[in-house]
C-alpha cells in the first residue's frame, strides 16, 4: 500500500489574513478620524472681515450660535448683532417692546400669548460676542455693560392665557429690536448710532416741581418750553434725516432730586453720543426792560475742526428772533455758566428764548402764529446744522466715527 506524505503547512495563509486585517483597521481608522480633523479645520478658519464664521460651509453662523439647536438653518441669526438675548418660541407667544425709557435706560418687553405662567427667566439666554450663555446670572455676568438687571412677572391676561412683562434695566442707552425666526424671538441691543446717522437731543428745560422762571401773567417757563418741545416734535415725527430724543414729553422731571434731573440731562446728550444738544429755556430779568434771545455755547469746543456749539449757536439765534420779531442779543460762552453746557461732551446750545420778565416778549412766545414760527425756526436750523455734520462726515473731518455702514446694518435701521 502506497502511504500519501502530508505536506508540511507553510504558514503564508495565516500571513495574508493577518495583513488583511491590518488594512481594514487602518481603512476604518481613516474613516472614524479624518471627519473630525476636517471639522476641527472649519472651525478655526474664520472668512476675513466676518469674526466668528467658518468657511466652506453653506450652513455656518455666526460664532456662539453654533451651540444653538437650529440656528444655523436661519437667515435672521445671521442678520442680528452682537448683543442678543433669545427665547423659544412656544405656541402663539407674541413679542414687543412695549415702552423704551431712555431717559431712565429702562426697557419694557411683553411675552403675550402664553398658555400657562411657566414663563421665567430660565428661559432666556444669550449670544453676546461671539459667546453662547444661559441662565440669568450667566447672561448679566456676560453683558454687564450692557444691562444692569432684569425684572420678569407673569400675569392673566384679558381673554385668558398669561403674559410676562420684563423689564430690562441698562447700563447705558441701547435700543431694543425684535426680531424672529421659526425657532426663536430675539430681542437685538444696539447702541444709538449703529443704527442712525444723526442722534439729536432736545430738552425743554425744567418740569414738575421746577416751574422754572414765571411771566407777569402767570405763565410757567415750563410750560412754555414743553410747549415748543411738543411743536417741535410733531416736525422731527415727518422726517428721516436724523433721530431725535427728548428729555421730556410731559410735565416731569427727569428725577426727584434737583441736583440728579439737572446733572442727568447733559449726562443723557453724552450717553446718546448725539451730533446735537438743544436746551430749551425761557429767561427773565428783575429789570423788565430786558428783552431779546441769547444762545450759550460750550466754547471749550471752539477748537474742534468740525461743527461743534459755537457753529449751532450762530445758526439758531438769528432764525429764532427773527421768527418771534425781538432782537438778537448775541450768542455767549457759558462753559462755567450752566451745568448743562458745561457737562455737556457734545455741541449744545442754550437757548434762552425770550424774557417772560418783558411785557412784549411774553406777548411774543405766547402769540400762537409768533410761538409755530418761533418752533418752525428751530426745526429749520436744526436741519441746517444736520447738514453740515453731513458734509463733515463725508468730507472724513467728523469727530464722530462713520455710522455703520448699511449692508451691516439691522433690517429696518433707519438713518
Amino acid at each position: 500500500m502506497r502511504r500519501v506524505r502530508k505536506r508540511k503547512n507553510s504558514g503564508l495563509p495565516m500571513m495574508w489574513w493577518f495583513l488583511l486585517a491590518m488594512l481594514v483597521v487602518c481603512v476604518l481608522l481613516i474613516i472614524v478620524m479624518w471627519p473630525r480633523g476636517k471639522k476641527k479645520e472649519l472651525e478655526t478658519e474664520h472668512i476675513p472681515g466676518n469674526t466668528g464664521v467658518p468657511s466652506g460651509t453653506a450652513s455656518a453662523v455666526p460664532a456662539g450660535w453654533d451651540k444653538v439647536p437650529k440656528a444655523e438653518e436661519s437667515a435672521v441669526v445671521r442678520s442680528l448683532g452682537s448683543r442678543v438675548i433669545f427665547f423659544e418660541k412656544k405656541n402663539d407667544m407674541k413679542v414687543e417692546v412695549a415702552e423704551d425709557d431712555y431717559v431712565h435706560r429702562k426697557i419694557t418687553v411683553k411675552v403675550r400669548g402664553l398658555k400657562t405662567e411657566s414663563f421665567s427667566s430660565d428661559y432666556m439666554k444669550c449670544v453676546f460676542d461671539g459667546t453662547y450663555w444661559a441662565g440669568k446670572k450667566a447672561i448679566l455676568n456676560s453683558m454687564g455693560g450692557v444691562l444692569n438687571d432684569w425684572e420678569l412677572t407673569v400675569v392673566p391676561a384679558d381673554g385668558g392665557g398669561y403674559e410676562a412683562t420684563v423689564v430690562f434695566s441698562e447700563e447705558s442707552v441701547y435700543e431694543c429690536r425684535v426680531a424672529e425666526d421659526e425657532n426663536y424671538f430675539f430681542l437685538d441691543f444696539y447702541r444709538p448710532k449703529e443704527l442712525y446717522d444723526t442722534v439729536i437731543l432736545i430738552d425743554p428745560g425744567h418740569g414738575t416741581p421746577d416751574p422754572g422762571t414765571t411771566g407777569a401773567d402767570g405763565t410757567r417757563e415750563k410750560d412754555l418750553t414743553l410747549a415748543y418741545t411738543l411743536a417741535l416734535k410733531e416736525l422731527t415725527d415727518k422726517q428721516s434725516r436724523a433721530k431725535f430724543y427728548f428729555t421730556r414729553l410731559e410735565d416731569s422731571r427727569l428725577d426727584e432730586d434737583y441736583s440728579t434731573d439737572l446733572h442727568r440731562r447733559p449726562e443723557l446728550a453724552n450717553e446718546l453720543d448725539a451730533d446735537l444738544f438743544l436746551s430749551i429755556h425761557m429767561n427773565a430779568h428783575e429789570k423788565n426792560s430786558y428783552s431779546g434771545t441769547q444762545a450759550y455755547y460750550n466754547e471749550t469746543q471752539n477748537d474742534w475742526q468740525t461743527f461743534h456749539s459755537k457753529s449751532f449757536a450762530q445758526i439758531l439765534l438769528p432764525k429764532v428772533a427773527d421768527a418771534l420779531e425781538i432782537k438778537a442779543l448775541g450768542s455767549f460762552p457759558a462753559a462755567e455758566l450752566y451745568t448743562v453746557v458745561k457737562e455737556s461732551e457734545v455741541p449744545v446750545v442754550l437757548l434762552e428764548t425770550a424774557y417772560l420778565s418783558n411785557e412784549g416778549d411774553l406777548a411774543a412766545v405766547t402769540d400762537p402764529d409768533r410761538q409755530q414760527a418761533a418752533v418752525q425756526a428751530i426745526y429749520d436750523a436744526l436741519m441746517e446744522a444736520v447738514g453740515e455734520i453731513e458734509a463733515d462726515r463725508q468730507a472724513g473731518t467728523s469727530r464722530y466715527p462713520s455710522p455703520t455702514p448699511e449692508a451691516v446694518r439691522p433690517t429696518g435701521a433707519a438713518n
